[in-house]
């Protein structure tokens, strides 16, 4: 396969511009009022990451307590809301909506070249020198832009390409780039992918179970997500401009992952 140095010169205004991002958490943080209102709809967990109860509350986000583990460090959200209010509020609410029709459509250009490209760099290279099976297959979970299989089919390195549960079905992109459109969990995967999920996820738990099972014997699963022991919320903690509910309900430290 080729492989690609990429040295992007990122600037965070490129992918999450401030006039789009306000949008969206404006919109944010008003359906989540509306959606996570009553009672039941939200609940009680203890640490997300190492399952500890031992906690103290470290800010409040609108409306939201984020609480510290005494054990990993990690901060999350406790009461949240629970799988079942995050699945409606993701599928009918305006924020969701915007996510797909604005804020990622008009920074797809910009994520190609800085994210994409290096993201798919990253995963070949370890597929193409990690495993050894001659018939590799990829899916990528909730995928965001379609151009990842662009990149991921340059490599002439996988026979399958698949995306399951994408924020945007659109059938026709994905049968142009000979993509699967998954209706359920693929298994026997070579590599699976989820990028920015984790922090959004009731249990991260389950859902890592979940991505195991989707995986051959010597499938690789390649994530990122948003940490606490990053420099930013190490230096400005609560008073990071875009954590909110439900954009970010785990904030996991490298230990708790």
């Amino acid at each position: 396969m080729r492989h690609v140095a990429v040295s992007s010169g990122l600037q965070e205004s490129e992918i999450r511009p401030s006039t789009l991002m306000s949008e969206f958490k404006r919109l944010s943080i008003e359906e989540s009022k509306t959606y996570f209102l009553d009672p039941g709809e939200v609940e009680e967990i203890d640490c997300p990451a190492c399952g500890s109860h031992l906690n103290s509350k470290v800010f409040e986000k609108y409306g939201f307590s984020y609480l510290l583990c005494a054990d990993c460090k990690s901060i999350y959200v406790s009461p949240r809301p629970t799988d079942e209010a995050l699945a409606h509020y993701y599928s009918e609410s305006k924020a969701s909506r915007y996510r797909v029709d604005h804020l990622a459509r008009n920074t797809a250009q910009a994520r190609h070249r800085h994210q994409i490209a290096a993201n798919a760099n990253w995963m070949g290279r370890i597929v193409d020198e990690s495993t050894q099976s001659t018939s590799k297959s990829y899916t990528d979970i909730g995928t965001t832009l379609p151009q990842l299989f662009e990149e991921m089919a340059s490599f002439d390195l996988f026979d399958a390409l698949t995306t399951f549960e994408p924020v945007s079905p659109l059938d026709s992109v994905y049968s142009d780039l000979k993509v699967n459109v998954a209706e359920s969990r693929p298994s026997e995967q070579t590599a699976v992918s989820s990028f920015e999920k984790l922090e959004h996820q009731f249990s991260p738990y389950d859902y890592l179970v979940s991505v195991k099972e989707m995986l051959s014997d010597e499938g690789i699963f390649f994530f990122t997500t948003r940490t606490v022991s990053g420099f930013d919320l190490q230096v400005l903690g609560g008073n990071a401009p875009y954590i909110f509910v439900p954009e970010h309900l785990n904030l996991m430290s490298i230990d708790g992952i």
